[in-house]
């Protein structure tokens, strides 16, 4: 029973397919158009097992999209996202920077990024060097070999400013006119 033949036909809905299913190890997230999913769950009808996927921003924006799937095909699908869908770069090795004072930023598109936890599989989590004073929520994810594996890198700001010293790099204060940017070269886009 459920294990044979085509899946049931819920709430008038047709079965319909996945059009991009990608494995991302290890954060285990799965596209489905443009956006992101996670396995949460299970249900049953009628002797069909059906995997319910919730959308990756279900937590952080409160999002319902969600979808259902019985082997390859969508069964239900909510995908009224309330966001953009999120951007994922994988890339080659991060790029770090030394201050001043010794701390190591991550440099990603002319922002910086401070160490901020552990993700699995042995990797680091980075957070916008501007996330407690401009609450943004940029953030990056890299492996234990540096490679960046996620980049949400929407800012809510402009770039820090950095001043390369032989003794590391200083931060710029905007406050301060008679500093000069340098940025621009330092920072150059890869």
């Amino acid at each position: 029973m459920g294990s044979d033949g085509d899946a049931p036909k819920i709430d008038g809905t047709d079965a319909k397919p996945i059009f991009i299913l990608t494995y991302i190890t290890p954060s285990k997230l799965h596209f489905c158009e443009e956006y992101t999913y996670f396995r949460s769950g299970f249900f049953r009808h009628k002797g069909w097992r059906f995997w319910r996927y919730r959308c990756s921003c279900s937590d952080s924006k409160q999002c319902e999209a969600h979808v259902y799937i019985h082997k390859d095909d969508i069964i239900i699908t909510d995908s009224q996202h309330n966001h953009h869908p999120l951007v994922y770069w994988k890339t080659k090795k991060a790029k770090f920077i030394q201050l001043a004072s010794g701390s190591k930023l991550l440099l990603y598109k002319k922002y910086t990024f401070s160490r901020s936890g552990k993700t699995r599989g042995g990797g680091s989590r980075f957070t916008c060097s501007s996330s407690n004073s401009k609450k943004c929520k940029a953030h990056i994810h890299v492996n234990k070999d540096n490679v960046i594996t996620l980049a949400a890198a929407e800012h809510t700001h402009e770039p820090l400013k950095y001043m390369d010293t032989k003794e590391g790099y200083v931060r710029i204060n905007p406050k301060y006119p008679y500093h000069y940017n340098v940025q621009a070269e330092i920072f150059a886009d890869d």
